[in-house]
């Protein structure tokens, strides 16, 4: 009997196989990846006001969170949100942030961040209302009682012991924020660029790990055609054998080409730097502020205040107190209080 020997089934090679899963690994690459949160793009034209590109028709409503407790928040918020509000308002109350000089407080129902992140997990617009002065049927319009007690100063005006006093409590509203959600809420980018470069550096990523990957690709397919070919490579494509000779050898030298350039670079900056920059101060003459640049610096005399009855000896570490312009007519007064001494927040 004869037999007849059985077709072997077809099969791939193993730089076929190789290619195909660097194309997947590739393509899955490419594919755009969801994003994180990215920071709202506002922006308005003469028709409406434009979020992400769009125009927004915004309904917002007020909710005062020192009027209600934090555990109320969540339920208030969400009953906004089911009766279609996009932003929710509210007011800044100073006096319940600091109700006396310098002692700040954001606990319990005066928890600001904590509130504006609830509306932010909501998925709801913050309209954050710094004031100073709220109305809002609030005791003293928002303004702390110990505000009418500082020396000199006007509300409501272009006054500078109360602009001063304005500006403290932004800054410590701001760093007791620590930057995270009030941040978020305000620094939204004005316009259209803000995306726009977005776009144009997603566009620059993906293209770079296109190019890595087709380096990877070219550096598994030609070592494996190199190194697994051998004597058949050379007797039947002796071409692209040593095209890929070349190419391989034209890398690593690149490669090392680069590291060497950089350890040379860095050992020269390291080595050459501070004597360049004893040679730029020695040719510009840099040795500091002039006696004519000093004396027309304006001078301050400063008086502490909140002690009377002890003695300047007695007083140790930062307090507060007036600085008076020497020279000025009417004489020019700032007030340093107690926290600005420390923060240096003037």
């Amino acid at each position: 009997m004869s037999s007849k020997a059985e077709p072997t089934p077809p099969h791939r090679s193993t730089p076929t196989v190789l290619l195909l899963a660097c194309l997947v690994i590739l393509s899955t690459l490419w594919y755009p990846l969801p994003q994180p949160n990215r920071p709202t793009s506002v922006s308005y034209d003469h028709r409406a006001i434009t979020i992400n590109g769009q125009r927004k028709i915004l309904i917002s409503g007020s909710i005062h969170y020192p009027r209600s407790t934090p555990e109320m928040w969540p339920d208030l918020i969400r009953k906004a949100k089911d009766g279609g509000l996009d932003v929710i308002e509210t007011y800044v109350f100073w006096n319940g942030h600091e109700p006396s000089p310098g002692q700040y407080y954001f606990e319990e129902r005066y928890d600001l961040v904590r509130f504006v992140k609830l509306v932010e997990e909501a998925g709801l617009y913050v309209h954050l209302r710094l004031g100073p002065y709220i109305c809002a049927e609030w005791n003293f319009g928002g303004f702390p009682v110990w505000l009418k007690y500082v020396p000199g100063i006007s509300f409501r005006t272009d006054n500078e012991p109360f602009k001063c006093v304005v500006h403290v409590v932004c800054v410590s509203l701001e760093q007791r924020s620590g930057g995270s959600s009030l941040s978020s809420a305000r620094d939204v980018e004005i316009g259209e660029r803000g995306r726009e470069d977005e776009e144009s550096t997603s566009i620059a990523k993906h293209l770079e790990s296109a190019n890595t990957m087709s380096s990877f690709i070219w550096w598994i397919v030609g070592f494996y055609w190199v190194s697994a070919g051998g004597q058949t490579l050379t007797h039947d494509a002796p071409q692209l054998y040593w095209l890929c000779i070349v190419f391989l050898a034209f890398d690593v030298f690149f490669v090392l080409f680069c590291v060497l350039l950089a350890c040379i670079v860095g050992v020269a900056v390291c080595c050459c730097l501070p004597c360049i920059i004893a040679i730029l101060y020695a040719v510009v003459e840099q040795e500091g502020a002039s006696e004519e640049d000093i004396h027309q610096l304006p001078k301050y005399k400063f008086r502490r205040v909140g002690y009377p009855e002890r003695s300047a000896n007695e007083i140790s570490g930062p307090c507060g107190g007036i600085m008076t312009e020497c020279g000025s007519n009417p004489p020019i007064e700032h007030v340093v209080r107690l926290e600005d001494a420390v923060s240096s927040v003037v």
